[in-house]
């Protein structure tokens, strides 16, 4: 019975069937909407969550002592 089914799906997938197409290429060769992204590189600076006051940011950025 199953390979009778398969037998369907790929005449299906063959004659346009986009939706019978997307699951065949999703179920049976691998396939995925899913992307992976991988980032490489250093890290430079660490963002803090904590606000500076004005003058901590002017010691930091501004003093250039």
């Amino acid at each position: 019975m199953q390979r009778g089914l398969a037998s369907v799906a790929v005449s299906e997938a063959m004659n346009g069937n986009t939706p019978v197409l997307l699951h065949l290429l999703k179920t049976k060769l691998g396939w995925s909407e899913q992307h992976q992204i991988e980032i490489s590189g250093e890290v430079r600076s660490v963002v803090s969550s904590k606000p500076l006051t004005k003058e901590e940011f002017i010691q930091r950025y501004l003093d250039k002592e």
